[in-house]
């Protein structure tokens, strides 16, 4: 798991744009990045993504605009995410 970049993100949203559920958890190479690429997938409802260091609340604010579905989120253990986000 600690291999997923943004790179590989990019590509299953570009590819999947139907996505309804994603487990980024403990990708620790993702960025915000990845969330704005997710952004796209306007059918998402879950998001796991605990123990990712590199996202910010600028990732999260992004996906906000993006998917308007998301229902669960876990934020857990994501430091760089504070009140904006």
């Amino acid at each position: 798991v600690a291999a997923v970049d943004d790179t590989g993100i990019g590509a299953i949203a570009h590819n999947c744009p139907m996505l309804q559920k994603v487990n980024m958890s403990y990708c620790t190479r993702i960025t915000d990045d990845s969330l704005k690429f997710l952004s796209t997938c306007q059918r998402l409802s879950e998001l796991e993504h605990r123990g990712c260091p590199l996202v910010s609340s600028a990732g999260l604010a992004a996906l906000a605009v993006g998917c308007r579905l998301i229902s669960k989120l876990d934020i857990k253990k994501c430091n760089k995410i504070g009140d904006k986000g």
